[in-house]
Parts: C-alpha cells; structure tokens; sequence
C-alpha cells in the first residue's frame, strides 16, 4: 500500500510454505481489500487463494476454493465476491473457465463452469448493470487447436446467457473487459491472427454491443510482441490500455511496460513505454482524478507508475488559493492560464473588472495581501514571509533586504501559481506579445490570454488606480532594485517596462515545461553532415518516438556551439522517462548535471557505448582547442574531436574525453 506519490505505507505477505501468487487486488466497501490467485501451500495441485484484509492489510479471512486458478476477483453488489479463472477439475481432456460465487466471508454459493472438451481460460470478471457477470479469456474448444478471445455473459445466479469468440486462425485471447457507458463492453488482449506474420502478437482491441456482437476490433503494436493486459473506459468515453512490449525497446528482446490511448472508436491517440534495460510489464491500469495510474512488474519487482494527463485547453488546474482556472495554448507555443490570478472568469471586454484578479507585489506568495481591499502597512517585512495579510506600501520595495530568488521558476520560495507554473519570464511575456500580434488594447483583448485593463495598486497609499486605463502584469524577471513588468495602455505596448516592487499589479502563470533530452539509440561516425546533419538526426530520433517538437544536437562546431543557437530554457531539462537533470539553462551549464543523459528517444536506458560527440564544454561553448571532424563533415581516422560520456554527472557529461572522427558515437539531443 502507497500514499498517492507512491510511497511504500506498509506490505504484507500471505500463504503457507508453498508456491502462492496473487494476481488481482480491490477496495472493497469496507476500506479493506479482497485478493485472487492461487496456492499450492495446502494441496498437492492448485487451488484458487482468496484473501481477505482490513485497511491496514492485516488479514480477517482466506479460503481455498476449487482447484485451478483465480485472476481476477471483484466485490458484488450483495457484498460477496465473484472471482473467475480455470478450474481442471470438471474436464478430463483439459480446462474450463470457471466463476464462483461467495458471500461476504468467503463461503461458497456456487460455482459455475464453462467451455468445451478442449482448454478454456477465464482472466477477467466483471459484474454487470442488470447484476450478472461478464468473463472474458481464450477458448481452443470451438475453433482449435489455436486459441479464440472468448466472451461470456451470465445472469445474477452465473447461468450462461450467452458467448462469443472473436480472433482469426491463430492464437487470440481476451485479457480484461469491462461494461461500457452505452451498456456494451470493451476487450483487451492479444492477437497473433491480426499481427501480420502469424507468430508475434500485437495488442488486440475488441467492441461489442450489449449482446456481444463485434461492433469494431483495433491492433496495436510494432515489429515484435505486444499484449494488452488491462483496458479501462475513460472519462472522455475513449480507451486506456495497459500491457507490454517489445517493437520499441530498442534493448534486444526485453520488454517495455505499454500504454495506449484511444478514442471512442478505438483510434490511437497516443501511446507510450516506460522501464529500462530490462524486462518491464503492466498488468492494470486505471485513470485517476489527473491521469493514470499502472501496476505491474520491472526485473521481478512490484512496479508502479503514474502519470500526469494533461490537455492545455481542456484541462483546468486549481490554484493555491483554492480557484479554478483554465488553460489556453497561445501562439507563443506555451500553455497559459486562461485568466489572471484571482479572476472569477476570462474576461469578456478590456475593462471587465470579474477579469482583473488580484494586485501582487513582487515576490509574495498568497498571504491575503493580494486582495484589494486587503489591510496596510509601512512596516517592511525582514523575512520573505511577511506574516499578515496586508499590503506594504511607502518604499520601493516591501522587504526591508531585497531578495531576486522569490519568484524565480516553479520551485520559487514565493511562487503564486498553480502547482506546476510558475510567472513568466520578461523574455517569455515579450515572446508572447510577439507571436500574438499584441500592438494595443484591442488586440491585448482579442489575444488568446484575453488580457484585460488591470490597473495596479500604488505604494504610495495601498490604493488602486489605472483601473480600466492600463495594463501592468508582473515578469518573474528583476531589474536591479526594480521588476520588470509589462505595461499598456491607450499609448502603446511596453514589454521590457519596469516597477517597483512594492506596487500591486497583475499576474498570469505559464506552465513549467522543461525542455525534453535524450542521448541517441543511433550511433555516427564524425561525418554528421554538419552541424545541420546532426541536428536532422535528432529530429528523425524524436519523430521515430513520436515525441513531437523541434530538437537539436548538443554539438559546437569551429564557431557555433548551443550557447548561441539553441533556445535556452528557463523551465529545465529533463530525460524523456521524466527525470530533470537542470532546472533551468544556467543550472545546465554550471558544471554538472542532476542526472546523467543515459535514457534515449524511447525513454530507455542504453545499453553499451555511452561515448557522445559533443566538442563542448560544459558552458555550453565551443570546446578550446579541439578540433571537430573538420566541422563534422569527416570520418577520417586520423581526426578527433572533444566527446562527453553519458553515464556521467559532473563536467565530464560534455568534456569527458578525445575521440576518432572514424568511431561512431552517439549524439544528445535536446528540445528547443
């Protein structure tokens, strides 16, 4: 059991001196937990496991059930439990897919077999809207010897109303199924019918109406094997599915865990992978109030991912002070709130007064001072924390020792935003009123951030003024003594303005997205074809993983190095599996890095060759006196460059070492 980051609260283990394994786990009513596998710790074959605990793990009660097998339990209606599997016990010749019924103890009610005279599995049990049950798992009892996806539906009492097989001439088989919102059903597994050679097996999706007609069927899936173990419908009416893979590994054969995501009829979205170097697996996957979240298996350990889904301009975020707010994608490429910190809504003119928000000073966090009709003081604050809720007004500045740090990025001691922003650079609102045409009010207003007439709130008396006259909104940015801001008004639009820290002015958040790197699953001699060859090999890194966006190779050649062509990133770095290896471009360049750049497109580790091109120092210049391949444009044996190795952290990342221009080494890749 985890808290929601995923830390262990507490473990528990249960059965005998034998082979016993759980394979489905769920929340029953009453806080605890009800567990479905088998065990061999008290007969000589298999036998379903069925355990009961309290919320603390401890267990009330375990039964041992028919023999066979038991993966997947849920809690019923009644307050009993329905658990599915195979049981060898009614079928001579092979198994038959089983469902038993118990009571709120673990008492057996009944129990109910189904299949032919050949194998018949059940993995997967739900209880339906009318109170009866589906099961799905594979069937070589109809269309043998090779395996079908089977689906079944019962009545309240498990008497079989009616089954389907779904699949083609080879191995198919359903994995997880569930009710769908239209009363319906939606089957994950694996098809080897479908895979295109008959031998690999690609995740295999399958849509029924509420009789178990096939409505439509999806593959997903590479070169190699896919299974799809677990599939959930989600919030949006499109599909989750959780399993595993080995198409995009790029490590052998092992395999990555493997999540796609659908629409509602079955299209791919997205998809991604997760793990390292060796085999990763998802055996569930369930949406959360803000993405998803996955169990299974990383090299024999209990692995647990979750993730974050996020749409910028559908998906809202709430604030530090408790508000709701919207997100809007602007032509800047950023994702903005869609208000101003303590706006009731987006406003709808320029001098809307339910769109201005809250009037900060420079620095503070959300204390109450922001308020307008907050109290005031001219006592300065010595500590970045004043304490109260009032504004400070009569100097320049409410603390009495200024401090830069405050709002600086999403980790600022102050910093106002929704967890995850932070306040935008002056460099990022200048970027912003660029790329938005923003020349006067009236395209401030049409903009994609509706910006509206704010006004401000003066140091000299706490009082407000401007209101539906001028514009002012807080960079994170200092300037000396003062704070870089942006002002309009019916004069014109001022991006690189500036005003004291003291005064109250607006402030709208922008996400915190550090910048994507990777090191290179492909590996080059020094002729990369340039500096514009590398870059074009990064780009072809990156579209091969569908990460999207534009990347550039970290390489100088004799004059340009990415201290002065890339764009540098004032939200970080961080590998493609999520790990950040700088908070911002100056903590790159400083000497060392967080992690070491070992992951590639795929967010895998590499497995051998970590040596990298790179004639860089770790300033991000040019490297003093090596060569470079002759500007990267040869193999030849007798050249060299600067390498950096990518297990590394300090400065050897980027300056690690001299290499031949005719050994091929990878390339770091980083997102601009």
């Amino acid at each position: 059991k985890t808290d929601e980051l995923g830390n262990e609260e507490w473990s528990k283990t249960f059965g005998g001196a034998g082979r016993d394994q759980g394979y489905s786990v769920q929340q029953t009513s009453d806080g605890g937990y009800i567990i479905s596998g088998y065990t061999m710790s008290f007969t000589y074959h298999a036998e379903v496991y069925l355990v009961k605990t309290d919320s603390l793990g401890n267990e009330e009660w375990s039964k041992t059930l028919s023999g066979g097998t038991g993966p997947s339990v849920q809690q019923t209606s009644d307050g009993g439990y329905v658990v599915t599997g195979h049981t060898y016990s009614f079928n001579s010749s092979g198994f038959d897919v089983h469902l038993i019924k118990v009571n709120n103890l673990g008492n057996e009610e009944w129990i109910k077999t189904f299949g032919g005279s050949a194998f018949d599995e059940g993995y997967s049990v739900q209880q339906t809207s009318d109170s009866g049950y589906i099961i799905t798992g594979r069937s070589a009892s109809f269309n043998g010897p090779n395996f079908d996806m089977y689906l079944i539906k019962t009545d309240v009492s498990g008497n079989e109303e009616w089954s389907k097989i779904f699949g083609g001439i080879e191995n198919d088989m359903g994995y997880s199924v569930q009710q769908t919102s239209d009363g319906g059903y939606i089957v994950s597994g694996s098809s080897a019918s479908f895979s295109g050679d008959g031998q690999d097996y690609d995740v295999y999706l399958v849509k029924t109406d509420n009789l178990g007609n096939e409505e439509w069927n999806k593959i997903f899936g590479g070169t190699g094997k896919e299974y799809g173990y677990s599939t959930q419908q989600t919030s949006d009416n499109g599909y989750i599915i959780g399993g595993y893979s080995n198409s995009f590994s790029g490590v052998g054969q092992d395999y990555d865990a493997y999540l796609i995501k659908t629409d509602n009829s079955g299209n791919e979205e997205w998809s991604e992978t997760f793990g390292g170097t060796y085999n990763d697996y998802i055996y569930s996957v369930q949406q959360t109030s803000d993405g998803y979240i996955m169990g299974g298996d990383s090299n024999g350990d209990a692995y647990l991912i979750k993730i974050c889904a996020f749409t910028c301009g559908s998906s809202s975020v709430q604030g530090i002070d408790t508000m709701t707010y919207g997100t809007v994608f602007a032509a800047d490429g950023n994702c903005w709130l869609d208000r101003n910190l303590g706006a009731t809504q987006v406003s709808v003119s320029s001098d809307d007064a339910a769109g201005y928000g809250y009037s900060y000073q420079w620095g503070r966090g959300v204390d109450g001072h922001q308020i307008s009709t907050s109290g005031t003081t001219t006592t300065l604050s010595t500590t970045d924390n004043p304490g109260h809720a009032n504004f400070i007004y009569g100097t320049s500045d409410w603390r009495s020792t200024q401090n830069d740090n405050l709002w600086q990025g999403v980790n600022g001691v102050n910093n106002p935003c929704p967890n995850g922003w932070r306040l935008p650079t002056q460099p990022e609102w200048a970027a912003l009123i660029a790329a938005e045409s923003i020349t006067d009010i009236a395209t401030a207003y049409s903009s994609s951030l509706k910006l509206s007439l704010t006004g401000y709130r003066s140091i000299n008396g706490g009082n407000m003024g401007g209101l539906g006259l001028s514009a002012n909104y807080w960079t994170s940015s200092p300037d000396g003594t003062l704070a870089n801001i942006i002002f309009y008004n019916s004069s014109g639009v001022y991006p690189d303005w500036t005003g004291n820290r003291a005064n109250g002015y607006s402030a709208r958040c922008i996400m915190h997205d550090p910048k994507r790197v990777f090191v290179s699953s492909g590996t080059y001699d020094g002729n990369l074809g340039g500096l514009s060859g590398a870059d074009a090999k990064c780009q072809t890194h990156a579209n091969g993983a569908s990460l999207g966006g534009t990347w550039k190779a970290w390489l100088s050649d004799s004059t340009s190095s990415p201290s002065n062509r890339f764009t540098q990133s004032v939200s970080g770095y961080a590998l493609t599996n999520g790990t950040m290896i700088a908070d911002s471009w100056s903590d790159l360049i400083d000497g060392s890095i967080s992690a070491s750049i070992f992951v590639n497109e795929h967010g895998n580790n590499i497995s051998s060759q970590a040596n990298v091109w790179t004639n860089t120092a770790s300033d991000g210049t040019v490297k003093s006196g090596s060569s470079n391949c002759t500007n990267w444009t040869s193999n030849f044996n007798e050249y060299s460059s600067q390498i950096g190795n990518a297990q590394q952290t300090g400065s050897l990342w980027t300056d690690y070492d001299i290499g031949y221009c005719s050994i091929e080494m990878r390339l770091y890749c980083f997102e601009q």
